[in-house]
């Protein structure tokens, strides 16, 4: 059984004690009591809620934490690791979805201290293609060897 079910269960017994008592006062103190108990047996779930929400937090800042230690530059953006940069280099143009959910902005980790994947534009036949930040707008052209 739980504390606010005791707590809870102890009221209600000495309230139905103090009911047969003839004490006003007595019983607007235990219908005073019965209201702390709730506002507690509240805020004690919020406070739970709240935690469960900072566990998650905290697991992804650590989950971003072991990102950035594989990070490898790609000219002057990361990517994620250097198995991913290879690929991206011998893919070429235009750079695949898939790889794009790899590659950083580098502002946004600096000075936001977040993996902000970028977005690509350009096409197979330009050798410059457009890397852009979604967050912060931070944009430049990086060049493939075709």
């Amino acid at each position: 059984m739980g504390a606010y079910t005791e707590i809870s269960a102890a009221i209600k017994d000495a309230s139905k004690a103090i009911q047969k008592s003839k004490d006003s006062d007595l019983r607007q103190k235990a219908i005073d009591l019965q209201g702390i108990a709730m506002n507690l047996n509240m805020e004690n779930s919020d406070l739970k809620h709240q935690i469960e929400i900072l566990k998650g937090q905290l697991a992804e800042k650590n989950q971003m934490a072991l990102n950035k230690k594989s990070l490898c530059r790609f000219q002057s953006f990361w990517v994620s690791d250097e198995a991913t940069r290879d690929q991206i280099e011998a893919h070429g143009t235009p750079i695949d979805r898939d790889f794009l959910a790899h590659i950083y902005c580098p502002k946004c980790l600096v000075e936001r201290n977040q993996l902000v994947p970028v977005n690509g534009y350009g096409s197979k036949e330009n050798r410059l293609y457009q890397l852009m930040c979604p967050v912060c707008q931070y944009s430049e052209y990086i060049e493939f060897n075709i």
